[in-house]
């Protein structure tokens, strides 16, 4: 099997993380896609060198998806609505 190049690498990394934020209405698929995306990271690491600067442009978009995924499992998580009703429970 033929090694992709580092232009390929990040055009079908950028093309999965697309798919992925259109996802985030579907929890199953996104879940999918989330594995496929982490997948497809270890072969762009492998191609890209570090130095290339369209990975700061990936790094922010996959940062992005990392803090929706968490904020959203945290909101979904049956412990979200039950610490917000008890009387003690603060931010402060």
């Amino acid at each position: 099997m033929k090694k992709p190049s580092a232009d390929e690498a990040v055009e079908a990394f950028t093309a999965l993380l697309g798919e992925l934020k259109l996802a985030r209405s579907d929890a199953a698929r996104y879940a999918g896609l989330a594995g496929d995306v982490m997948e497809q990271l270890g072969a762009l690491v492998e191609v890209v060198d570090a130095s290339d600067p369209r990975l700061a442009g990936l790094n922010d978009e996959l940062l992005y998806e990392l803090v929706y995924s968490a904020k959203s499992a945290e909101l979904r998580s049956p412990v979200a609505g039950a610490v917000k009703d008890l009387p003690s429970a603060s931010k402060y």
